[in-house]
Formats: C-alpha cells, structure tokens, sequence
C-alpha cells in the first residue's frame, strides 16, 4: 500500500524554523564573530606588515647609509695607511741617511785624529830640526868668530895699517878675495 502523505502545515514549519532559529542564529553570531576577529587580525597583519615594511625600508636606508659610511672610513684607512706607509719609509730613509752621516762624521775624526798624530809627529820632527839648526847656526858662529878673530889677527898683520884704521871690517871672504 502506498504510503500515506502527511500533510505538513506551515504552522508546524515555522515552528520548526523558530525552534531552529537559536542553533542557527548562535552559529551565525558565532561566524560573524569569527569574522570580525579574523578581519581584526587582518588589520593588525597589514598594519603590522606596513610596519614591517616601513622597519624594512629604514633599515635598507641605515644600511645603506652604513655602507657608505664604511666605504668612507675604508677610503680614509688607505689613504692614512699609505700616509703612514710613506712617513715610515721616509722615516727609514731619515735613519739612514742619518747612518750614513754618523759614519762620515766617525770616518772624518778618525781621519783628524791621524792627521793631528801626524801634525804632533810633524811639529816633534821641526822642533829637533830647529834645535839642531840652532846648534849648528851656534857653532858656526862660535866657529866664524874664532875664524873672525884669527882672520883679523891674520890680516893685521898683512895689511897696511891706514887700511885698518879707515874703519873697513876685514872677514873671510874680503881677505879670501884679496889673495
């Protein structure tokens, strides 16, 4: 037999409906609270990523202040390294010419302390030379003297007498010419 129909009426399907009406209307508070949430999280997501995004632009332009930054000081280290590079060298180059000029100064007073040896070697030597001249200009005056005197003693008595007397000095060499 076939099944009877049963005649529903509208009455009983909106109580139905009233009845389904809290489940229903809690699950959509439910949802729009979800939403709400979730569009409250969205916002704090994009305002966060806008700051990300602005934290991220200011640290590329820190970076790349930074890096210029260091560019510079690298620039000014070589620059001061090679400054330093070159005062060391001249430094060097101040030490050894200094070196050498101490060495010429050593080469020069041994050279003066030589040469004053040989100056006082030297004035020794004329110091004996002029003695011994000394004795010998002595001794040959003391011999011309007694040789004067014998001569004049030798010549009085040759010559005439009016020649003594005019006051002409007889010696060797005028009675050497003589004869």
């Amino acid at each position: 037999m076939p099944a009877k129909k049963t005649k529903v009426t509208r009455s009983k399907t909106r109580s139905k409906r009233k009845a389904a009406n809290p489940a229903k209307r809690t699950r959509l508070d439910q949802l729009r609270k979800t939403i709400n949430d979730l569009k409250k999280k969205l916002e704090r997501e994009v305002k966060a990523g806008k700051i990300e995004q602005r934290l991220k632009s200011e640290a590329q332009k820190a970076g790349a202040q930074l890096s210029s930054q260091v560019k510079k000081l690298r620039s000014e280290g070589r620059k001061l390294a090679s400054g330093l590079k070159s005062a060391l060298g001249n430094a060097g180059k101040r030490e050894r010419a200094r070196m050498e000029v101490l060495a010429k100064i050593a080469q020069v007073r041994a050279e003066l302390a030589n040469s004053g040896a040989e100056l006082r070697r030297r004035t020794e030597e004329l110091g004996k030379l002029a003695g011994e001249s000394a004795h010998r200009a002595v001794e040959i005056i003391r011999g011309d003297k007694q040789d004067v005197e014998q001569s004049k003693e030798e010549t009085e008595s040759t010559l005439p007498h009016s020649a003594t007397e005019e006051g002409q000095p007889v010696t060797d060499r005028d009675s050497g010419s003589k004869n």
